[in-house]
């Protein structure tokens, strides 16, 4: 096999690689294979070449597919249905109904949360400290929301006590964690040198 064939051949087994690296490195790479298959034996320069693409091809495309912008239109959808049902449920008032939607907000704002996380690309892991904020937020959140409701209702309208008690637990278990989290996540910065976040 001449070298010119040898490379037009290794051109056309590039074209595994995603084409945003083939755009980048591609020329580089041919230019590289052409150069050793000129200067040493094609039988071992096609052996690294088998290995490397054996290897590396599934490797960029992993590396592709993490870093891939995903679109935010789940996250909004799921944040307005929230943020209209939170409304909604202010309108109607303190009621069983009114506490129904306040869960289903929830429920419509984890998923907001969740779906664009998973979205993001993916770069280098926070520590689980690092969103201790987010905990302490909510459950202060959820906690004033709640604090609000019971004070203008004046008392909890019937069968709301079980509730009303859980959603309270609930607030106060994500401040306490979130608390811990703060302070675990302040001396672990403080221990490594770095700020923390």
């Amino acid at each position: 096999m001449t070298s010119r064939r040898a490379v037009t051949i290794y051109q056309s087994l590039l074209r595994g690689y995603p084409r945003r690296f083939r755009d980048e490195y591609g020329p580089d790479m041919v230019a590289i294979s052409a150069h050793q298959l000129a200067d040493e034996r094609p039988m071992r320069v096609w052996a690294r070449i088998v290995v490397d693409l054996a290897t590396t091809i599934p490797a960029q495309h992993l590396e592709e597919h993490m870093n891939h912008e995903r679109g935010t239109l789940v996250p909004l959808v799921f944040a307005i249905l929230s943020v209209a049902v939170v409304l909604a449920a202010v309108i109607l008032g303190p009621s069983g109904v009114g506490a129904l939607m306040v869960l289903i907000a929830m429920g419509a704002g984890a998923i907001a949360v969740i779906s664009w996380r998973r979205g993001r690309p993916i770069r280098q892991a926070a520590p689980v400290t690092a969103h201790w904020w987010k905990l302490l937020t909510m459950g202060a959140g959820v906690l004033i929301a709640l604090i609000a409701i019971t004070r203008a209702t004046g008392e909890l309208a019937e069968g709301m006590w079980l509730p009303t008690t859980l959603t309270g637990l609930f607030a106060m278990m994500a401040i306490a964690t979130g608390l811990v989290l703060g302070i675990a996540h302040l001396a672990g910065s403080h221990l490594s040198g770095q700020p923390a976040n």
